[in-house]
């Protein structure tokens, strides 16, 4: 139910700003032109990306991997319904888990489609490791964001010094294994990744509180 009205909320977002001159006159040029733009990289490298080694797409990549959250779905008021049913609680945070999971895999699967037809053009680089390397990615970026709403509720200099030794630590690991660029290392490591991930969402969605911190 809060999804579907969430997804409601946005929707009316989106129409308040897109008016009919704006869909005609902007929208719909914009993306006959991010089209041509897509289908031409399939063939040629843009202009503007010549001489950018693989190296530089990865790290954007790992830029990447820090945005996104665990939505919860729930608000202060609703805590004060919801402490009498305590399993629609952790039902709830469940769902908003694996919605939040869901759209963080949807993410990457648009961030394959945008950057293979640029990288296949380079000859050490194979669609295989490519594939690996953004299986990787994925599964960095739902660690992190696990990690994060594990630590949501430290005091900020805590979490200051933990998120600059994490993404220190984490950048490295990246660096390694990027570089290198083996296939069974990266997979394997990504399964442990999402297994941590599941590990952390469900040791902290099933821990019942009175009050979270975490809400929306």
């Amino acid at each position: 139910m809060a999804i579907k009205q969430d997804w409601r909320f946005q929707f009316k977002n989106i129409l308040s700003i897109l008016d009919w001159t704006i869909i005609l006159y902007l929208l719909i040029p914009s993306l006959a032109f991010v089209g041509i733009a897509y289908h031409s990289w399939w063939f040629t490298v843009p202009n503007w990306l010549i001489g950018f080694p693989p190296s530089l797409y990865f790290l954007g990549c790992y830029f990447i991997c820090w945005q996104g959250r665990l939505r919860t779905f729930m608000e202060e008021a609703d805590q004060l319904y919801l402490l009498q049913f305590s399993k629609k609680t952790v039902s709830i945070r469940y769902m908003g888990a694996l919605y939040s999971s869901f759209s963080i895999f949807i993410k990457w699967v648009v961030v394959f489609l945008l950057l293979f037809p640029m990288t296949n053009h380079f000859s050490e680089l194979e669609i295989g490791q490519f594939s690996a390397a953004i299986v990787y990615f994925f599964s960095l970026n739902l660690l992190l964001t696990t990690y994060e709403q594990t630590v949501y509720h430290y005091r900020f200099i805590m979490k200051f010094f933990l998120y600059v030794f994490v993404f220190i630590l984490f950048a490295f690991l990246s660096y390694l294994l990027i570089n290198q660029l083996s296939n069974i290392v990266l997979m394997i490591v990504s399964i442990i990744f999402i297994g941590l991930a599941i590990w952390q969402i469900k040791l902290y969605q099933s821990q019942y509180k009175s009050f979270y911190t975490d809400v929306e």
